[in-house]
């Protein structure tokens, strides 16, 4: 029995884990194909694109002015996504004429790196910090958006002393479902074991966004270990109690999350951001960006847009 514990473990952790299964990674695209194949093709304003750096340390980043600009918005997807996947999102943005900046983090999407994988949390802060330097974005006329480590790795800045006009957390990342279980597995696994595969579990009830990550040409099918091992690090260095930021915060969180362990975020959350308003919504899964019953999230998302005004 002792042999088989590891792997036991092992396929219990990978439960938790969100994921897609997936066709051969595409690693180069036309921008027009990328961009149609996405869903984001029609959002209107002038499109600017590239990558920042070369090879392994390269991001992919993108961005869409419109013609008449509210605001400036920075959109930070989640682990085993891309930037291109929340078109939901980015169409709302759109539409109440705000400025799309976003990239794919390391690891991820078209960025270079290791696939799905860190070796310390400082790869995602200075991600961020690299595609503000390339848009030349001041912080205080930013709001970020940031869906799942998308949401950590702004909690992670803002709780550094950066400034921020304002952010929306959506399903935020920092400590995942069974956090101590997997923690007490990494301790156990294999030498030999380097990664996972992910878990096909749906994170959202739209059928056509689950269908639509499941084919990803862009989607990841393992996650190496040596990222939650990562995250688990960052998360210790965390404020034990209240570190009060004022930047003002909106978190919506779906009640069917089972990826991350959301009451227990959204309460240090609000020891910290103490003018944070967090709205939960019963119905709605980890994919709460592009869940199909997502208007009341929206609406509530648009009146805190336009409170920071």
């Amino acid at each position: 029995m002792k042999r088989k514990r590891p792997l036991i473990l092992c396929l219990l952790f990978s439960l938790f884990m969100a994921g897609c299964t997936t066709v051969e990674r595409r690693t180069s695209w036309e921008p027009d194909d990328y961009f149609s194949y996405y869903g984001v093709e029609h959002l209107a304003g002038e499109r600017s694109y590239g990558f920042i750096g070369e090879g392994e340390d390269s991001l992919w980043t993108w961005s869409v002015t419109p013609p008449e600009v509210e605001g400036t918005v920075l959109f930070l997807h989640g682990y085993l996504d891309h930037s291109a996947l929340s078109s939901r999102l980015l169409t709302f943005l759109n539409r109440e004429k705000y400025r799309i900046v976003t990239y794919d983090l390391p690891g991820h999407g078209l960025s270079g790196g290791q696939r799905a994988g860190m070796d310390n949390f400082d790869e995602y802060r200075e991600s961020l910090s690299r595609v503000m330097a390339y848009w030349h974005l001041e912080p205080e006329e930013i709001v970020f958006i940031g869906h799942s480590t998308g949401g950590a790795v702004v909690l992670d800045r803002l709780l550094s002393g950066q400034k921020a006009k304002g952010a929306v957390l959506a399903a935020p990342l920092i400590r995942f479902n069974h956090f101590k279980r997997a923690a007490f597995l990494l301790n156990h696994l294999p030498e030999k074991v380097g990664s996972l595969k992910t878990s096909k579990r749906p994170t959202t009830s739209d059928r056509e966004f689950t269908e639509k990550k499941r084919r990803d040409p862009l989607g990841i099918e393992r996650m190496p270990v040596n990222w939650p091992r990562a995250l688990i690090v960052w998360e210790k260095a965390l404020p034990d109690g209240p570190a009060p930021v004022e930047t003002p915060l909106l978190v919506v969180q779906g009640g069917k999350d089972r990826v991350v362990a959301y009451e227990d975020n959204t309460a240090r959350i609000s020891l910290w951001f103490p003018r944070a308003v967090i709205k939960y919504y019963p119905g709605l899964k980890h994919h709460i960006l592009n869940e199909a019953d997502s208007d009341e999230l929206y609406g509530d998302m648009e009146r805190f847009l336009e409170s920071l005004e």
